[in-house]
């Protein structure tokens, strides 16, 4: 369940949701509870999307523990860290669980340990209870991001955070040299091979004037309408979505950006996310399913190029 109160196929569900999960499938008896104070999530409005599929489904909405921090998620997430704190949240549920059998609350429950956190809430309710999505930035993605600040190094992988490709060149033996940093070059990084997931124009991989759609780090030709009037239809939310969404880069069967002939760019050079052309990952909520696939396909590709 989303903080939209609609429904969407996930890889990989946290363990703190999956009570929710599962009471959504058999359509159980349960009670949804948001805060006072929080902003971005509401009970009664998930209810009203979801409740003639969930007719089950009661809401409330209780005062946080910690008052003062109700605004920030994160802080309540540390809040809730605290036993004392989860006591008396449980105090305000209990009363109101009835015959429910199983509670939902807001992705809150905690930073580090979560199972911890909701174990003890569980217990102390006396039914399971689940998180559902918030809306970014989530507390659900700064846990993700903890655990690859935590293991990614452990593998090898060196993150620079807040950082930008400003300029690659290609020697004359087909590697690639990256000028990085944020206004100018701070670090210079050498490398054999690179995918290119410079994401679409929010994460400036595609950038467009009133002309034409570009690629802005390789200049590599971009599938595209061939007039900006036809970028988008006449309704917003077009059941057909809009053709810019499926603008990108053409990639050959290895992942490998395509020139204007058909014919890769670069010979290390590969491409995910997004940026790939014909994707309409906006209209089939798949971003992050895209980005995840596309980016294991194309390092897989070049394992197999190099042996």
């Amino acid at each position: 369940m989303t903080p939209a109160g609609t429904t969407k196929r996930t890889y990989a569900v946290p363990e703190s949701m999956w009570s929710g999960v599962l009471a959504w499938q058999h359509k159980r008896k349960c009670l949804l509870v948001d805060f006072q104070g929080m902003k971005g999530f509401s009970a009664r409005q998930i209810q009203s999307v979801i409740g003639d599929r969930w007719p089950q489904l009661r809401v409330a909405t209780v005062p946080f523990p910690e008052p003062t921090v109700s605004e920030y998620p994160e802080k309540m997430a540390f809040s809730l860290h605290q036993p004392h704190h989860r006591e008396k949240l449980a105090a305000d549920i209990v009363p109101l669980v009835r015959d429910a059998r199983g509670v939902g609350v807001p992705a809150i429950l905690g930073l580090h340990r979560i199972m911890e956190v909701v174990d003890d809430l569980g217990k102390r309710i006396g039914v399971p209870i689940f998180e559902v999505p918030t809306l970014p930035p989530a507390v659900a993605g700064l846990r993700l991001k903890e655990a690859f600040d935590r293991c990614l190094p452990s593998i090898g992988v060196h993150t620079l955070y807040n950082k930008k490709v400003l300029q690659v060149k290609k020697d004359r033996n087909g590697h690639f040299t990256c000028d990085i940093g944020s206004e100018y070059p701070e670090l210079i990084v050498y490398t054999k091979a690179a995918i290119l997931a410079t994401g679409r124009f929010i994460g400036q991989g595609l950038v467009a004037d009133l002309h034409q759609i570009r690629e802005s780090l390789f200049d590599l030709p971009v599938s595209q309408p061939e007039d900006r009037t036809q970028w988008h239809r006449k309704k917003f939310l077009d059941s057909r979505g809009h053709a810019i969404n499926r603008a990108g880069i053409e990639i050959d069967e290895h992942f490998r950006p395509l020139k204007a002939n058909g014919r890769p760019a670069y010979k290390r050079l590969y491409a995910a996310g997004s940026i790939l052309a014909h994707a309409d990952w906006i209209r089939m909520k798949c971003g992050s399913g895209l980005a995840i696939a596309t980016a294991y396909a194309a390092v897989k590709a070049h394992l197999q190029h190099l042996h």
